[in-house]
Formats: C-alpha cells, structure tokens, sequence
C-alpha cells in the first residue's frame, strides 16, 4: 500500500475487484456544502425529566434532584439534552437525501458528537437545528460524513 494524500491506495494486481459495498454514485463533491432541512424539535418538562433518569440522574442525590423535579426552585435541563434536540436536524429522510451519498440508515455508526452550550437549555420550548455537510472522508469501505 502507498500513502496518497492522507488515503491509503492499493497498488494495481490482477484480480482485483472494486469493493463491492462501495456506492456507484458516491461523489462527496455534491454533499460537501449541502444544507440539510432544519430539525424542529418541541419538548416539555417531562422529557427533560426523562432524559436526566435515562442518564442515571437519581433522587437518591439531593443535588440532582433539580434535574428530576419540576417544582424544584432550580429546576434545570440537562445540558447535554442538547444532543438529543440536535439529531432532529440530522436523522432521518434529511440523512437520506444528501446529493452524492448513498446512505444506508441500517448501516449509519454515530462516532462523535460535539455540543457547545451558549446558555442554559430551557426546560420546554421548540428549538431549531440548523445543519450543513462541512467533508465526507471516504474510507473504503464506507465513509465519514462531518456535519456542522
């Protein structure tokens, strides 16, 4: 194998056949820049209470007890409730109509998320998630897809 511009390439022999989970229509050009629709995503405080039990929030703790009760004076959602508000935005038919992909959701591998919260999440409301194709890496095999 040589080393070609941070990809592995295989040298030529015969025999050799294409991979056969590879896209025929795989072109990473068209997706990169692609804006997926926005993601609405509309919660209450029961959700917020859910995903803090579903964390391993306990009432057990008395200083968690502000993410599991509504009525404590401090009641607060989780700051990485986030995450769940943010795969509005990026599953579903939105992953599937990317130009130049062809994604298979039975085969989609979440590998990364990353969350950066400006302000406490309020604990209902409607949020929007806005997202965009920034690279798709080709790996062989499959691929990475970087979204922002």
């Amino acid at each position: 194998m040589s080393m070609l511009a941070g990809h592995y390439k295989v040298q030529a022999k015969e025999g050799l056949v294409a991979n056969p989970t590879a896209a025929s229509d795989f072109n990473p050009d068209l997706a990169v820049g692609h804006k997926l629709p926005d993601g609405v995503f509309t919660y209450n405080d029961m959700q917020c209470i859910l995903y803090a039990l579903g964390v391993g929030m306990s009432t057990k703790d008395p200083d968690q007890l502000r993410f599991l009760y509504e009525g404590h004076e401090n009641f607060a959602c989780l700051p990485t409730f986030g995450v769940i508000v943010s795969q509005a935005a990026v599953m579903g038919p939105a992953l599937t109509n990317i130009p130049g992909l062809d994604i298979d959701l039975t085969r989609v591998l979440h590998g990364e998320h990353y969350l950066e919260c400006t302000q406490p999440l309020p604990t209902s409301g409607t949020l929007v998630s806005k997202a965009s194709i920034l690279d798709v890496l080709d790996k062989g095999s499959g691929a990475v897809i970087v979204i922002n």
